[in-house]
Formats: C-alpha cells, sequence, structure tokens
C-alpha cells in the first residue's frame, strides 16, 4: 500500500495525467497497502446482523460446494472461514450432519466505473527535485529559488478528470442453527464485508475480507461500521 518557459495554466493536466492517475486511484480505493516498512492493511465495510444466542455446542460444518466438486479457489477461502471460526472458540465437526451450525460464504466482485476529479498540483505540493511535497504552490519559501524547479509555479491548481475502474470485493458469511426449525436451519448470524480495489484479483484480499467479516463476533445487530484489518504481506 521527480529551464524552459513556463506553460500555460491550460497545460497542466496533461503533464503526468497518467502517473497522477493511477497515484489518485490507489488513495481512493478502500483498499490501503502501506509501504514496506509497515504492516499492509485493508479498510473494509461491515454490515452485520444476528440473532445469535451462542446455543452450544459450538460445531460446524460448512454448506456447499463439497470439496470435491467446489475449485480450489473457492475451498482455500472455506479454509480462511473455518480457522477464522475455530480462533472464536468453534470446532469443525467430525461429520457434517451432527454439526450445530451450517455456515454459508459468498464471494462476489463487481467492477464499479468511476469518474474523478481532482487538481494539479496537489495542495500540499508538487513532484519536485527532492521528491513529493517539496513545497506549497502558492509561493516559494524565503531563500529557495522554487520557480526554476517547478514549471508551475505561480499558477494555481487546475481541474483534472478521468475515467476509472474500482473493483467491489463482497464476502458475505451466514450462520445457521440447524437444530432450530424450520429446516435445514434459521439463520442466527450474518455478516457483509466490503472493500474496494483496484484490481479484481481477490486472493490478496480474502483474508482481510474475512478478519473483517468476523470482527467483534458476534458484534452489534444492525449496524455497519468499518474496520481496519492487516493483510500478508505481499510475496516478493
Amino acid at each position: 500500500m521527480s529551464a524552459s518557459p513556463s506553460p500555460t495554466p491550460a497545460s497542466r493536466p496533461a503533464v503526468g495525467a497518467a502517473r497522477i492517475g493511477r497515484a489518485l486511484v490507489v488513495a481512493a480505493a478502500v483498499v490501503l497497502v502501506a509501504g514496506c516498512a509497515s504492516t499492509p492493511t485493508m479498510r473494509s465495510e461491515v454490515v452485520r446482523f444476528h440473532a445469535w444466542q451462542g446455543a452450544e455446542p459450538l460445531t460446524f460444518a460448512m454448506r456447499a460446494p463439497e470439496p470435491s466438486t467446489g475449485s480450489l479457489e473457492q475451498r482455500s477461502y472455506q479454509q480462511l472461514v473455518r480457522e477464522r471460526l475455530v480462533l472464536l472458540g468453534f470446532a469443525e465437526a467430525d461429520a457434517a450432519a451432527s454439526a450445530r451450525y451450517q455456515v454459508a460464504m459468498e464471494i462476489r466482485v463487481v467492477p464499479e466505473p468511476r469518474r474523478v476529479t481532482e487538481y494539479w498540483p496537489p495542495a500540499g505540493g508538487w513532484p519536485g527535485p527532492f521528491g513529493w511535497g517539496a513545497g506549497p504552490w502558492i509561493g516559494p519559501r524565503p531563500g529557495y529559488p522554487y520557480w526554476r524547479h517547478d514549471p508551475w509555479w505561480g499558477f494555481p491548481p487546475a481541474p483534472m478528470s478521468y475515467d476509472t475502474t474500482l473493483f467491489r470485493h463482497e464476502l458475505r458469511v451466514d450462520l445457521f442453527d440447524v437444530r432450530v426449525e424450520p429446516a435445514p436451519g434459521r439463520k442466527v448470524w450474518e455478516s457483509r464485508a466490503v472493500a474496494y480495489a483496484t484490481s479484481e484479483s481477490t486472493p490478496r484480499l480474502m483474508p482481510g475480507l474475512v478478519a473483517a467479516a468476523f470482527s467483534g463476533f458476534p458484534g452489534d445487530s444492525g449496524t455497519t461500521r468499518r474496520v481496519e484489518v492487516p493483510l500478508p504481506a505481499a510475496p516478493e
């Protein structure tokens, strides 16, 4: 999770637009990957409803797809849910028929076009000879001739609009108490975690989505929370 006559203000949006656009898209996404010096994290919105009573035994089984028919990717995500439930004090039943709770999960990735308008140079600074944010656009710092290095010195920020696509990653987890009617069980807990990213690839985000969906289990019913959870480090 860089001397010719200064260009006119109208020419500024075209300068470095692709590089600026990429930076702004990453900033706009809910998913934030921090630098290598800190732990990568993901921000997610979690919606939760439940009628959880904590009835024992806290044994569970995963609903379809069965391991023999589900994809390897789906099975790996199911394993993340299993591990999270065990951390919460549940135990996986030896046989699905003997489990008190059945667990269902659904994963969706939906592209969402966005129109983004930003201003360049940004209010905090510009990419100057000493890196991003070398100084404000509004004028020079005493003793340093910014105008020699900043072709936009003296001009206010100009709007720059571009189209992009963010991907909405959504994980839904439902728990059913199969010892309560109606068969095959009554839903007693549901959680939906949503995060946005610039990529439609799910494996990188799934550990964070699972952690977010179960954060503070069972949680307050009928609430929407924004949570930040750690992500595994990206493979080198």
